[in-house]
């Protein structure tokens, strides 16, 4: 298994059966567990900084240099092209069951995506960047670590929406419902 340049990561797949090497220029390798070369990723246009299987084994995840994330499948085929960090994707990973993707930026910021691309969430909050991301084991809160000395732990919105659910809902005087404009306004 070699490339031209450092290799600067290699994991294995969840089953044990592929291993995925990145080198500092732009290349991305998938091996069989003998040495042998399967596929080689090569759409991201600067160094990736990370790389990860799907839980199942069936994807690929990229994270570059060129501020974008990208969604394979095991052959090598682009599935999701995730941009819109305006700097260094730093991490990317998957939930758990693996229907998200959570990525981590230099632009301070981490984002939510489902496996389409489409951004769920925008978890705005540090002052400096955010170095890595991570999923709770039950994939309802985010863990995001930055270079500001914090990491903030965000629930997922379907974490929010659970309870919202369940949230209790105060009780409004008539004077509160005349000031929030929702006189005659009634809650069951």
């Amino acid at each position: 298994m070699s490339h031209n340049s450092a290799v600067s990561t290699a994991v294995f797949s969840p089953d044990g059966s592929r291993i995925l090497t990145v080198s500092d220029y732009e290349t991305t390798k998938v091996w069989d567990v003998q040495g042998n070369l399967l596929v080689e990723l090569k759409e991201h246009n600067d160094s990736v900084r990370s790389v990860v299987f799907s839980p199942d084994g069936s994807r690929i995840l990229t994270a570059s240099y060129d501020r974008t994330a990208k969604l394979w499948d095991i052959n090598g085929n682009l599935l999701a092209d995730l941009r819109g960090h305006t700097d260094i994707v730093n991490s990317a990973v998957f939930s758990p069951e693996g229907s998200r993707i959570l990525t981590a930026s230099w632009d301070k910021t981490a984002k939510l995506w489902d496996l389409k691309g489409n951004l769920l969430a925008d978890l705005r909050g540090h002052t400096d960047k955010v170095n890595r991301a991570a999923f709770s084991p039950n994939g309802k809160y985010i863990v995001t670590a930055s270079s500001d000395g914090t990491a903030i732990i965000w629930p997922t919105p379907e974490t929010i929406m659970e309870y919202l659910k369940t949230a209790p809902i105060p009780k409004l005087t008539p004077e509160e419902k005349k000031e929030l404009g929702i006189e005659g306004f009634e809650i069951e």
